[in-house]
């Protein structure tokens, strides 16, 4: 069982891209709005991260599967950069948060979210936005066993 704990996120500025689609174009995304980030001299202040929008396993297997998720990829920014029409300046509102680690490949995610979801509803707390899932090191870079995952689920 993976540590799980509250923790307070602060607000955020991110530069953002949102697009509808499956899950497997969240790459072309990141390369995509990276590419956009660096041709406009951003600073990185932490890493990428998506948003995940759908609510619950089922309604994202769903969404995934008729190509209507929610692909809404974020680099946190040290200050603004110039916009587009499609990568834009967010500030992301502080918020509670459940926390947990997921170690390994993106394949396992399914047990880590029942395990998380299952602490918030046992704690008496429920989800209170978009869910956050942070990543620590790079597929491209890394085996999968070794990828790094921070999810993190507003909760009331």
């Amino acid at each position: 069982m993976a540590d799980i704990e509250i923790v307070e996120v602060p607000q955020q500025m991110v530069i953002s891209v949102q697009r509808t689609g499956s899950y497997k174009e969240m790459g072309k995304a990141f390369a995509d709005l990276g590419g956009y980030a660096v041709s406009k001299s951003a600073e990185f202040v932490g890493a990428p991260f998506v948003l995940m929008h759908e609510q619950g396993q089922a309604e994202a297997e769903k969404a995934d599967a008729e190509g209507t998720a929610i692909i809404d990829v974020n680099f946190p920014i040290a200050a603004r950069i110039d916009e587009s029409d499609e990568f834009k300046i967010r500030e992301l509102p502080a918020a509670s948060m459940a926390k947990i680690v997921h170690m390994g490949s993106y394949d396992g995610l399914g047990a880590t979210y029942q395990e998380l979801f299952g602490w918030i509803y046992s704690n008496g707390k429920q989800q209170a936005g978009p869910i956050r899932e942070v990543y620590l090191n790079d597929p491209n870079e890394v085996k999968p066993e070794d990828l790094i995952t921070e999810i993190y689920v507003p909760v009331a």
